[in-house]
């Protein structure tokens, strides 16, 4: 069996439309008489949003499936548009030694597209954060090789924007 334990977290960059939008300003001039009028606006940085996900109460087999999902934290103070974001197996950690097959990144795959399940489905709220759920790791069932390398393995998955 194969366990995808530990909560991951990962900075991603929201998309640079979401930075214009949120923090874009204008400067305008306005005189009504002699003189001259001067006005200034600065914009700021939006900051990388948060995407953890949270650890998964089924224990994952070969050929079988287990839901993920978790959270998007937005530290800005205002909300961030949700572009969504793609999911990449980056490693697996296993406990076991060089089986005839090891285990490796190729015995599994994510599907499915995240979808936000809490307040606001367009936005991350301001300071705030939102649920996520919509994706699926799937571990191949090869009947051909022995996957006892996979056993108690830890799937290091990384999530990044859609820009």
């Amino acid at each position: 069996m194969v366990q995808v334990g530990r909560k991951r977290r990962l900075q991603v960059i929201v998309a640079a439309l979401g930075g214009i939008l949120l923090a874009g300003g204008a400067a305008f001039a306005f005189s009504s008489g002699s003189g001259t009028a001067t006005s200034a606006a600065a914009t700021g940085d939006t900051l990388a949003v948060s995407i953890s996900q949270a650890p998964p109460t089924v224990f994952l087999l070969p050929g079988r499936s287990v839901p993920l999902h978790g959270t998007i934290n937005n530290p800005n103070a205002a909300p961030v548009p949700f572009m969504g974001f793609t999911a990449t197996i980056e490693s697996v950690d296993t406990t076991h030694g060089q089986a005839a097959h090891p285990c490796s990144p190729a015995d599994y795959f994510v599907d499915g597209g995240p979808q936000i399940t809490s307040g606001d489905a367009n936005d991350i709220p301001a300071l705030g954060e939102a649920s996520w759920e919509g994706m699926t790791l799937h571990m191949l069932g090869d009947r051909t090789l022995s996957q006892a390398d996979c056993k108690g393995a830890v799937v290091n998955i990384s999530y990044s924007a859609t820009p």
